[in-house]
């Protein structure tokens, strides 16, 4: 299936709306591009988008897995903590949400307009079960999910969540170690609020602590 940029356009909503209709029937919600559901005290997340590859249609899920409380965390160690009464869709696509593993992110085809509903339920279908084995790897190979990110390696700026998963663990001294490491390297972070890069906030916080 062939389409130009205005095609694919209405083909992205039909699917978004699709998604949000389903993902109900799950318990989930869904906001913009995103679906997300709590489970325990994990949050899910799953990002979709639409492309078109070599004359196909692929639906893109890109599914990312964090503590619930590492928002909570984030945003009271950047003075932001009125977000934590506000909706979880804060949490999926906010400006401020706290930073994430990854999951997978796969690629589901859709060769026709009338397999959408069947592409859709089939992506939303394994995002609910891989939050279920997601959570079983941890309870079966990891202390928690703290250690587990804590202990991941060859991962890309994921300084952040490292902190985030110290202080939750109330190791406030390794986590204003990073910190501190980051800074000295010139890295504020990607968060800012009032003027402070959020590393220079977690070194205030830890030092309160």
């Amino acid at each position: 299936m062939t389409l130009d940029k205005k095609g694919l356009k209405e083909i992205e909503k039909q699917i978004s709306a699709t998604l949000k209709k389903i993902a109900k029937t799950y318990g989930f919600r869904a906001v913009s591009c995103s679906v997300y559901h709590k489970n325990n005290s994990y949050f899910f997340n799953a990002i979709h988008f639409v492309q078109s590859k070599e004359n196909e249609i692929f639906l893109t899920m890109r599914t990312t897995v964090k503590l619930y409380c590492y928002d909570d965390i984030l945003w009271e160690i950047m003075d932001m903590s009125e977000n934590s009464l506000h909706k979880d869709s804060l949490r999926a696509n906010g400006a401020f949400a706290a930073p994430v593993v990854q999951m997978y992110e796969k690629d589901y085809s859709v060769s026709d307009i009338s397999d959408i509903e069947i592409t859709c339920k089939e992506a939303i279908d394994e995002f609910a079960k891989s939050s279920d084995d997601f959570i079983a790897h941890i309870d079966e190979e990891h202390a928690d999910f703290d250690s587990f990110v804590i202990n991941r390696t060859g991962v890309p700026h994921d300084d952040l969540i490292k902190m985030i998963a110290y202080i939750h663990l109330q190791d406030f001294s390794s986590a204003k170690k990073l910190a501190e490491y980051e800074l000295s390297h010139k890295r504020g972070g990607r968060f800012r609020n009032k003027g402070i890069d959020v590393n220079e906030f977690v070194v205030r916080f830890c030092d309160k602590r």
